[in-house]
């Protein structure tokens, strides 16, 4: 018998004898902190937390049985190796149930602190902290001596649940939950969990991978967020409502603070609307002192109306309600909320049924009304791009125009940049059903996301359209990641990544007889088995940082015939310098010169030579990120030519693959490589990295 089973065992029957005897204890609530930022960040750096620990001074635990003097090394152990007793609080205790690895509900406890203990898992290696949100702190050190500070520096400040997730020499998981949970809030975490609806409580608890005969692990299936999670927060386009959205509960909620002349200006509404437009007004109480303060004002007053509202009706069948909140004073228990019918919602609905802003998804035949999708984080984009989770369960990616969309980018002239995004999303849509399947190209989405209004016998139409979701994030995800690890990603994978990308530009450019326009490494994201794919195919916005500058929409080219060499001709450019000129809707995108006059498609039609040439810097720059793994991450570049490249501390990259990457980032397009010699070289590399590492 292993010494993992006999220590699972071990807790399995201590703490279900501790959740007996606990049942009757009472336990204060934990102290509430209130959001101060969108971001979510806001921890409190200087508190000590500690390891909670099942201490009740005023009684001595008592072992489940008498043990003999062979037995209770084993149960003394993990008993005293896992949990330092530092609290004076009484709080819930560990739980592990060896049948199910199921997490008990338990009173309310009290989380006073949370600090190292050594943990019964041989050769623990790398420990990490998990904040309740989700997210992985990196890096770290042994697990002695290890710092607190990585935990509640990336926890929000109302949330005092954590986690530890450790590794063994097997490289097989322990996760240890170490919380005093709100109890309006479940986590995701790699275990399957019990909950009681009708009276909810804290959670914490124990589970194990460890492959015993007695624990049985269970990888989470669906995520479950109980509490009130904040995304955004946005005013309209006259600054009389301040709206915020967030998810839990399997809903996603909007909520409005609606300036009203009707009530004192120091009502919550027209505070928050006050502060949001930054208006002038004598009295202090009148608005808020900083954006912290009003974004703490924000969600605390959702917070304390979520528990109630969340269970009306409406907000869980009609894609038009929102629920107003305001208060007439600073109290938070005097805060009032009522569900209604946003007055926005029609014209919403009207544009995404215009015909004129493109060709409407002739299929296929498969949809799913957008009321029944779970909304989860949004994942960027000017657009909606949110990752949800279908009736059925599975994960996707919805990328389209919700209402969340419409009520940001509204405005009194004519709603230009919504029947934008529709017509952006439509594009995206019918050019991927264009293009032929490709493993290194996102395929047509499969399934498409309508509304139906004002009721389910209205004709749908459609909002977005559901891509498939890939676990393996982003390369310029990972390239960050990496970087905070402060390890470099390894060169058989580069050279994998590389021939991905040169693979999906290859296919784009000679077999789909199109072009991307976006290519940068926030665009390929990876597969289960680390394959690269090429997505957002909107063909709208390029990046300053690999936009060609000469396709930056003030040069013109022309193909010269008569000096053709290697089977290619040269290019010549000029400087165009005639009356001004526009391809691209006014107030749509920004002031650079490429959002008035796009050059891609004109070239595409005229010129596709050049426009080969120019996403062949665009793959070099994104192939030199990769390469390189600079730390910055390019806030500054406002065009093209302001991006410098260089290879310091890239060492163990091969001298022939800087060449081949700063040829494509060539200034002069007739130096650079075509596609097929990129797609060759990086064939060759490839093959050569798996051999050298033994991979099939």
């Amino acid at each position: 018998m292993s010494l993992a089973f006999i220590k699972a065992a071990t807790y399995s029957k201590l703490h279900q004898t501790d959740l007996r005897r606990t049942q009757a204890e009472q336990f204060r609530p934990p102290r509430q902190k209130a959001l101060e930022a969108n971001s979510g960040q806001g921890g409190d750096a200087s508190r000590d937390f500690k390891v909670l620990a099942n201490r009740d001074k005023s009684s001595k635990r008592r072992m489940p049985s008498q043990p003999d003097g062979a037995a209770i090394l084993p149960l003394l152990i993990p008993m005293f190796a896992m949990i330092r007793c530092l609290s004076r609080e009484p709080t819930c205790p560990l739980y592990a149930d060896d049948s199910a690895a199921r997490l008990a509900a338990e009173p309310p406890c009290t989380a006073s602190a949370i600090s190292r203990a050594r943990y019964p898992s041989e050769g623990i290696r790398d420990p990490g902290w998990l904040a309740s949100d989700g997210r992985w702190p990196r890096g770290g050190k042994s697990d002695e001596g290890d710092t607190d500070e990585r935990c509640h520096t990336r926890c929000r400040a109302d949330q005092t649940s954590y986690v530890k997730h450790i590794r063994n020499a097997e490289k097989k998981y322990t996760t240890i939950i170490l919380a005093d949970l709100p109890c309006d809030r479940m986590f995701s975490i790699s275990a399957k969990r019990t909950w009681n609806a009708t009276q909810p409580r804290r959670v914490l608890g124990v589970t194990t991978s460890l492959p015993t005969p007695s624990l049985t692990y269970y990888g989470v299936k669906m995520e479950t967020y109980d509490k009130f999670e904040p995304e955004w927060v946005w005013a309209d386009d006259e600054g009389t409502n301040v709206y915020a959205q967030g998810y839990g509960r399997d809903l996603t909620v909007i909520f409005s603070f609606s300036a009203d002349k009707r009530n004192p200006p120091t009502s919550l509404a027209n505070r928050v609307c006050t502060k949001y437009e930054g208006l002038e007004t004598d009295d202090p109480a009148a608005t808020f002192l900083t954006i912290k303060d009003l974004h703490a004002a924000i969600w605390g007053a959702i917070r304390h109306v979520w528990p109630r509202c969340v269970s009306h009706a409406d907000l869980g069948t009609r894609s038009d309600a929102v629920v107003a909140v305001d208060s007439m004073d600073s109290s938070v228990e005097k805060v009032t909320w009522n569900v209604y019918t946003h007055p926005l919602f029609p014209q919403f609905v009207r544009n995404l049924a215009d015909e004129s802003l493109g060709r409407t998804p002739a299929g296929p035949a498969e949809s799913v009304d957008f009321a029944r999708l779970i909304r989860y984080e949004q994942l960027g984009g000017r657009g909606c791009t949110t990752r949800v989770r279908l009736p059925k369960g599975e994960y996707a990616v919805f990328k389209g125009v919700d209402f969340r969309t419409a009520l940001q980018y509204s405005d009194n002239e004519g709603d230009k940049v919504i029947r934008n995004l529709i017509r952006n999303w439509r594009g995206e849509y019918n050019t991927l059903q264009q293009i032929p399947p490709h493993p290194n190209v996102l395929p047509p989405p499969p399934m498409l996301a309508t509304i139906r209004w004002p009721d389910s016998s209205a004709p749908p139409v459609f909002c977005g359209a559901l891509f498939p979701f890939y676990p393996g994030g982003s390369a310029a995800a990972r390239i960050q990641e990496s970087n905070k690890k402060g390890v470099r990603i390894p060169l058989h994978l580069k050279a994998h990544w590389c021939a991905d990308m040169a693979a999906a530009i290859f296919h784009t450019h000679r077999i789909a007889k199109t072009y991307h326009m976006d290519i940068k490494p926030g665009n390929f994201v990876a597969d289960t088995s680390d394959n690269l794919v090429l997505c957002d195919w909107e063909q709208h916005d390029a990046p300053a940082t690999t936009l060609a500058p000469e396709a930056d929409g003030t040069w013109d080219v022309t193909e010269d015939l008569s000096t053709i060499q290697a089977g290619r001709p040269q290019l010549r450019y000029t400087k165009y310098c005639g009356t001004p000129r526009r391809n691209v809707d006014e107030d749509v995108l920004g002031d650079a010169p490429w959002h008035t006059w796009n050059v891609f498609p004109i070239w595409s039609n005229k010129c596709p030579w050049a426009l080969e040439l120019a996403e062949v810097l665009s793959l070099g720059r994104s192939m030199w990120m990769l390469l390189r793994q600079p730390v910055s991450d390019f806030e500054g570049i406002e065009h093209p030519d302001q991006l410098v490249t260089d290879w310091d501390t890239s060492e163990d990259i091969p001298i022939t693959w800087k060449q081949i990457v700063d040829r494509c980032m060539s200034k002069d397009p007739n130096e650079r490589p075509d596609l097929s010699e990129l797609v060759g070289f990086w064939t060759k590399e490839w093959s050569a990295q798996k051999a050298a590492n033994g991979i099939d």
